[in-house]
């Protein structure tokens, strides 16, 4: 597997504290897997 990932200095709930970042490197993992062209993100 080669996955991705990032360093925050954070809590446990890194997804409070840093959401902005967390946001992102969720949506670059979805567009690395295909998807919709525009940047958006279908609810499938």
């Amino acid at each position: 597997m080669k996955a991705e990932t990032i360093s925050l200095a954070s809590s446990h709930a890194s997804m409070v504290s840093h959401p902005e970042e967390i946001a992102a490197f969720i949506i670059k993992a979805a567009k690395k897997l295909g998807g919709d062209k525009s940047g958006k993100i279908s609810k499938e």
